[in-house]
């Protein structure tokens, strides 16, 4: 199948055609190709029978866009993608118009392996060309590379490697990200088949509880704020933020005199930018939560200080002023939160009929639903067989895809949000089909302490 969106591309210097490459049409009246394809000063754009001229109007690094002297109606390209995974196993294929004639051509191969070239004009070579082989690949440049149902790059050139085999390399999307639209650039695959099918299922799930009366949706009472907490553990990066929001509005002028009458280190939260980018998440992280802890200490340790010579109506208007219990207070609160981004599991702890199962269906449907996380929910006693086996076997079904790779899209995924993949067992008590089914559980979470994997 030959894509609508895929074009021809003809440059000339006045009249004589001197270079023939392939395009990508990304909306009705613009259409990618590889730089080195546009020389001369005309260019054309051809489909089928028709053909239309074309102009330069931007670029990014090693290509450029054309716009279209008249809009067309053609399907145009929608499935760009820059996070898909791309390694030696990685299968592609592309597809374009190959020699002066520019006859439809398509290849295959395995391997998109990440590389360097010295004029920065490509990032990955394409290895283990499979089918559709040639001696010559002219006319290809700026055609689609294909991997996993996405456009994962577009082709540049080919070359011969020491032992006269014909490679080609390719730009990958994060090249020329800025030439494309949001209706061009989806998620992986993977990603979309993996967060709609757990969604699914966990739904199932929630519905299963709705329908016994073990969750009752419009009755919901909060004891504390184990809610709260949860979605610092759930969402490490968004929660963060909101931290660092609240410390940055308290008053420290105050408190910071005294700290530096007393030789105390001086607190300054305006040092910490909530806008912070996902890579510094880590470092950030550690720096904040010690700040909050050195400010919760350095308060306790004001409150302690001794009456001295202090009158009794001195004592409680100094107290009034900076010796605060509600300041220790926020500080201690907003240290217990953060410390819920530090953990891999929680396990809720409860008599029976206290409302864990309705808690954890609230929390689920209405947070990690909601606001549309990888979420998978079971209740315990559904469990037949190994948990880890089960969980991974449903990941798989989902997908079509082999462990490894899942895994690596959940990283990707954390990686770029600090978002987890959440699992959640409800009723661990009840599960009487397994025998050392507690012992099944703590393997499952040895299983998942990859630092990608929150469960």
């Amino acid at each position: 199948m030959f894509e609508e969106y895929i074009v021809k591309i003809n440059s000339y210097l006045d009249e004589n055609l001197i270079k023939n490459g392939t395009g990508i049409l990304i909306k009705d009246n613009l259409v990618i190709t590889a730089e080195h394809v546009l020389c001369g000063n005309k260019h054309k754009v051809s489909w089928e029978d028709t053909t239309i001229e074309a102009k330069v109007i931007n670029k990014e690094g090693p290509v450029n866009l054309l716009e279209l002297e008249k809009k067309i109606n053609l399907n145009i390209a929608d499935i760009f993608c820059s996070d898909e995974i791309l390694n030696d196993e990685s299968k592609w294929t592309i597809r374009g118009f190959i020699s002066d004639s520019q006859i439809k051509h398509s290849a295959t191969g395995v391997g998109i392996i990440k590389g360097v070239s010295e004029d920065g004009v490509w990032d990955y070579y394409l290895s283990d060309i499979k089918s559709g082989q040639s001696q010559n690949y002219s006319g290809m440049s700026g055609t689609p590379v294909f991997s996993n149902n996405r456009i994962v790059g577009i082709l540049q050139m080919q070359s011969i490697n020491s032992g006269g085999i014909l490679g080609l390399q390719m730009s990958s999307v994060n090249m020329f990200r800025s030439l494309l639209t949001r209706n061009n650039v989806r998620k992986s695959d993977c990603y979309i088949k993996l967060k709609t099918g757990l969604r699914n299922y966990t739904e199932v799930q929630i519905q299963k509880n709705i329908n016994s009366k073990k969750y009752i949706p419009d009755i919901f009472v909060e004891e504390s704020d184990y809610k709260e907490c949860l979605r610092y553990f759930a969402d490490p990066e968004l929660f963060l933020k909101k931290a660092i929001r609240l410390a940055k509005g308290f008053d420290f002028k105050e408190f910071n005199e005294i700290f530096k009458s007393m030789g105390f280190e001086e607190i300054n939260f305006n040092q910490f930018n909530e806008n912070f980018d996902s890579k510094d998440f880590s470092k950030i992280y550690i720096k904040f939560y010690n700040n909050v802890c050195l400010m919760e200490k350095n308060i306790k340790s004001l409150n302690k200080k001794p009456r001295n010579n202090l009158t009794l109506n001195e004592y409680y208007r100094s107290k009034h002023k900076w010796r605060n219990n509600s300041a220790e207070f926020f500080f201690a609160n907003i240290k217990k939160k953060l410390e819920y981004i530090k953990l891999r599991f929680l396990l809720l702890t409860k008599n029976a009929g206290q409302g864990k199962t309705n808690f954890v269906c609230d929390y689920t449907n209405n947070f990690l639903l909601e606001k549309d996380y990888f979420v998978l929910y079971y209740n315990a006693y559904d469990f037949d067989a190994d948990p880890w086996d089960i969980i991974v076997n449903k990941l798989k079904q989902i997908t079509k895809k082999p462990t490894k790779y899942i895994l690596e899209v959940l990283r990707n995924s954390w990686k770029k949000q600090q978002r987890p993949m959440v699992i959640i067992i409800d009723g661990l008590n009840e599960n009487n089909t397994l025998d050392n089914f507690s012992l099944k559980i703590k393997q499952l979470l040895e299983k998942s302490k990859d630092p990608y994997m929150l469960a």
